[in-house]
């Protein structure tokens, strides 16, 4: 038999999978491959899974069309055929199987899941907590971040130190000394080869000249260090995916001035972070567990008691004074220079590739920004005399970074007499929308008594007629219940609610579609 021989490590860029650049999409392929845990990962399941991760859109093609008579086993050729030209990969064979892999290979290094070819799909303790609900995707990963290490038995590298602490640690210093971290001084230290933070401050103040622009960049790196990659995949495909993972940790920020990004540390959870690697301060990855995928799995997938603990207690506190949020939002507006135009624009193209985005809004999620391009619209429609309470969790900048709680609406909107909840989705399918979205709003369903009127808002590019229907329904509900009567509510389309919010008075919208609805049933008994 011809035994495979493992090339000598060397020390290379810090990199992810580019499969998936969106790091938020890891929870729904985690729900997804979940009812799996346990199945041996050969061939036959691997095509049910893979064609499953089609059916419920959590990946998708141009070439494999899912619509509501789409079943696992009607598409199973097709998901053969598209993926037929995928090299052999992570010990997965060619084809649909090495695809797979591309989707779970990030999941498997941060100790989520362990998934190796033949063998049991298993589930770390982290993992299951995050799907049950009890920590959240920002916690997640950056317990993971905080235990990870560049050499593993997914890499083959001599890069042998934890590059997240490394790069929080510099954001610190930074931040001690007014200054931030330019994108180009990011993307030089995922080169670095150790964890020796003065070495690498030293250097980014002496090579400034050398770190200005991205070609100047590019050639200092290849004059200074080995294994470097076209300037595509330096500059761009590795760091961009690498920074997308330490966003969603929440720890970093991200300012722009011009064309150039900057990062800074997210004031906010320092404290968080100080404490939980002062928890993992003996935490090691050891030698064995370098090269050992299922010892490194149960190593880095547990999660004690004392986390939870730790987690539960810095918990992002709300704003207790109520101009925080608007303070935020108007900085940023200032800052950024926001005005309706641009924020309308935005919002209607906000799945697009190809519209110019300000630097420091790129790396945010479609559906998180599509909430926060719809608070900066109402502050900019209706002004300061509205108080506006986005509920996505953010940087000390205001810059989101993950959805709101789940026990939360998404955006409240209140005076001393008006309160306003709003449910915002970029789901256009018609069960994602019917299922998801408006449970979520008969859940955040409570009339408050410290306002004289109430009203429920659900805004979406496209509010499917099923959705409509049912809302519909809910208004009527409503008004049935004693402790319900004054709350008004309305399902708007995207263009519909910029056009109501802008040129009408959306409160009185609101309450006139809620007193016709009553007046249609009247009339139909």
């Amino acid at each position: 038999m011809l035994q495979i021989m493992k090339r000598k490590a060397e020390y290379k860029q810090m990199s992810f999978d580019t499969a998936i650049r969106n790091p938020e999409r890891y929870l729904g392929i985690l729900r997804c491959i979940k009812e799996y845990e346990g199945k041996i990962l050969n061939d036959e399941n691997l095509l049910i899974i893979v064609s499953n991760l089609y059916i419920n859109k959590e990946v998708n093609s141009k070439e494999i069309i899912i619509d509501e008579n789409s079943t696992i086993f009607n598409i199973s050729d097709r998901v053969k055929k598209v993926n037929s030209s995928r090299k052999a990969d992570g010990g997965y064979p060619k084809g649909y199987p090495a695809r797979f892999w591309t989707y779970v290979r990030t999941l498997s290094e941060l100790g989520f899941i362990y998934a190796q070819y033949n063998e049991k799909l298993e589930f770390s303790e982290i993992a299951n907590e995050l799907l049950n609900g009890n920590i959240d995707e920002q916690e997640a990963f950056l317990i993971q971040m905080i235990r990870t290490n560049r050499k593993s038995p997914y890499r083959n590298v001599l890069n042998d130190f934890n590059f997240f602490i490394f790069i929080i640690e510099i954001l610190i210093e930074l931040k001690k000394a007014s200054k931030k971290m330019s994108y180009n001084e990011f993307v030089l230290s995922t080169f670095w080869e150790n964890d020796d933070k003065e070495e690498f401050l030293r250097t980014i103040d002496k090579e400034k000249n050398n770190l200005k622009n991205n070609l100047k960049t590019y050639e200092y790196i290849k004059n200074n260090f080995s294994k470097v990659n076209i300037e595509q995949t330096v500059m761009k495909d590795y760091p961009d995916v690498v920074l997308r993972l330490l966003r969603i940790t929440g720890l970093i920020t991200i300012t722009s001035h011009i064309s150039t990004i900057y990062l800074e540390i997210n004031e906010n959870l320092v404290d968080f972070y100080r404490e939980l690697k002062n928890y993992y301060s003996e935490f090691k990855i050891l030698g064995e567990e370098k090269k050992d995928k299922k010892a490194y799995f149960y190593k880095i997938g547990s999660l004690e008691n004392s986390v939870i603990n730790i987690i539960k207690k810095y918990r992002r506190k709300e704003f207790t004074q109520i101009d925080n949020y608007n303070k935020l939002i108007k900085n940023i507006v200032e800052k950024y220079k926001l005005d309706e135009k641009y924020i309308i624009n935005h919002l209607k193209k906000i799945d697009s590739a190809k519209i110019k985005e300000i630097p420091a809004f790129k790396g945010i999620q479609p559906s998180i920004k599509f909430e926060f391009y719809i608070s900066i619209f109402i502050y900019l429609v209706l002004g300061e005399k509205y108080n506006i309470r986005p509920n996505y969790k953010m940087d000390s900048n205001g810059i989101p970074i993950s959805h709101a709680p789940g026990n939360k609406g998404d955006i409240e909107v209140y005076t001393e007499k008006i309160y306003w909840i709003l449910e915002v989705s970029l789901m256009r399918n018609r069960m994602q929308q019917y299922n998801n979205e408006t449970t979520n709003l008969i859940r955040h369903l409570n009339s408050k008594e410290d306002f004289k009127e109430n009203y429920l808002s659900f805004v979406a590019p496209y509010v499917h007629e099923d959705t409509q229907r049912l809302f519909d329904a809910l208004i009527i509900t409503l008004k049935i219940q004693e402790n319900m009567r004054k709350v008004n509510a309305r399902a708007y389309n995207l263009d519909e609610f910029i056009k109501i919010v802008k040129e009408k008075d959306i409160f009185k919208d609101m309450k006139n579609y809620s007193k016709e609805k009553i007046n249609e049933l009247k009339e139909k008994i």
